[in-house]
């Protein structure tokens, strides 16, 4: 009985952490863990607790690509977690323009034509 007590207690803390994502510029199409949550600025409230895979993609720009570590910190655990509220984790993502090599697009746009 006092197992499951415990067990019911541990499991029931700690909630789902709130991860605020912005990016330069602005309106990149956010895909976290594989499903896309939005466009950027934005506040994801996740529940998966460990490393998760973020994928920023905007038209004209480089993927980002990069893994999170959401992992809880000591004081998000129990019983602190009770005590002290979770801090929201910030991530601003600078995006870099695609590299486009120009001469080989023009190239490959000939080679298609009719």
């Amino acid at each position: 009985m006092r197992f499951s007590l415990l067990l019911c207690f541990l499991v029931s803390c700690g909630g789902p952490a709130r991860i605020q994502i912005e990016s330069n510029p602005e309106g990149a199409l956010v895909t976290l863990n594989g499903v896309e949550k939005g466009r950027t600025p934005m506040v994801v409230r996740e529940k998966f607790r460990g490393t998760a895979d973020l994928l920023l993609e905007l038209e004209g720009y480089e993927p980002y690509r990069s893994a999170l570590n959401l992992r809880p910190r000591w004081y998000e655990v129990p019983p602190f977690d009770l005590i002290i509220p979770a801090k929201d984790r910030s991530f601003q993502i600078e995006l870099e323009v695609e590299k486009t090599n120009h001469g080989a697009l023009k190239r490959r746009a000939l080679e298609f034509r009719p």
